[in-house]
This record gives structure tokens, sequence and C-alpha cells, in this order.
């Protein structure tokens, strides 16, 4: 009698415990779902700063009512910093912590390898590495929000992009309008 080959001994893979098989996972799936519940997570904080900006829009020279305790330097009013903060978060957080994430890392994670018949992606330490490179993104960004200068007027990473942003708007305004027609109105200026 001869011994045979058992094909199911030969590729059999220890079980996984649950932080190596969903938290630390090298699998291309499980890190299109974490990229997936984690831009979801991210959507809700988005949408708060986008609830707290449509509050302001609602009461623009009124006291806020339920949050008027917390603005009370300002009347119980929303100051215009504060509010460019809160736009500029939302804008931050919903582009680089919900769009991207979404499609590329939920979409392109999940899907490719399948579509293109390949079993993971070609570097699945690295891919796990941009999941888990994220969350520090994402404090970072956060922190900012909270990080305030001279006379107590924030001064975050976000905020000196918004003003390096509002200063080329500015810079592009006081130029002649460009040849191509409806640009001037692209570029923000009230030509």
């Amino acid at each position: 009698m001869s011994i045979g080959h058992h094909p199911e001994a030969a590729h059999a893979h220890p079980e996984l415990n649950f932080i190596q098989k969903y938290i630390f996972s090298t699998d291309h799936k499980i890190i299109g779902i974490q990229f997936l519940f984690t831009s979801i997570i991210f959507l809700f904080i988005g949408g708060l700063l986008a609830l707290m900006v449509r509050i302001q829009l609602a009461w623009p020279h009124a006291e806020i009512p339920i949050l008027k305790d917390w603005f009370l330097d300002n009347g119980g009013r929303m100051p215009p910093a504060f509010y460019n903060m809160l736009f500029t978060m939302h804008a931050s957080v919903m582009i680089f912590f919900v769009i991207i994430p979404f499609l590329t890392g939920a979409f392109g994670n999940f899907t490719i390898p399948l579509m293109i018949g390949a079993p993971d992606m070609a570097f699945p330490k690295l891919n796990m590495m941009s999941y888990w490179f994220m969350w520090p993104a994402f404090v970072l960004v956060l922190t900012s929000f909270f990080v305030e200068g001279e006379a107590r007027r924030p001064v975050g990473p976000l905020i000196r992009l918004w003003r390096l942003l509002s200063f080329h708007q500015a810079r592009a305004c006081n130029r002649p309008p460009p040849r191509i027609p409806g640009m001037a109105k692209s570029f923000g200026c009230c030509r």
C-alpha cells in the first residue's frame, strides 16, 4: 500500500485569531472592507461638520439657539474664523478621508484583484500599511482644528491652507481676466 499525497494537508493555512484576521490583515478584501467602514465613519464626521456650517447659515446674524453657550465670546454667534475652519475641515475630511479612501481604498482593494484574477495585491504588507497610515493622518488633520495662535485666532495647518487659497484667489482677481470666456467666474473673480 502506497502513501498517497493529500492536497488538503499540503495547502492548509493556520487558523488566524481575530486581530490577525481583521485588524492586521494582508488580505485585499479585508483591507477593502476596513477602508469602507472607515470611510463611513469619516462620512459621519464630515456630515457633522457640514451640519455646523448649515447651522451658521440658518442663523447668520443671530444667536444660535442650542449652541450659543459654545460661542459666549462672540455673543452666542459663530465667529467668521470658526465658520471658515468648519468649512475647510468639512471639505478636507470629505475629500481626503471619504471620497479618496472610499474609491481607491474600498473599491480598488476589493475589486481590482478580483477583476484581473490575481490572488492578492502585489505588496500586501504595503497595502495594509496604507490603511494604517490613514489613521495618524486623520488625527493630525483633526488636531489642526484645535490649534490656536495669536489673539485666540485659529492658525492650524488647515487655516493656513484656507488663507493661502484666499490669497491666491485675491491675486487672481487683481489680474486681468483670462482670455477664455467664463474662466474669470471659475477663479472666483467678480468681474
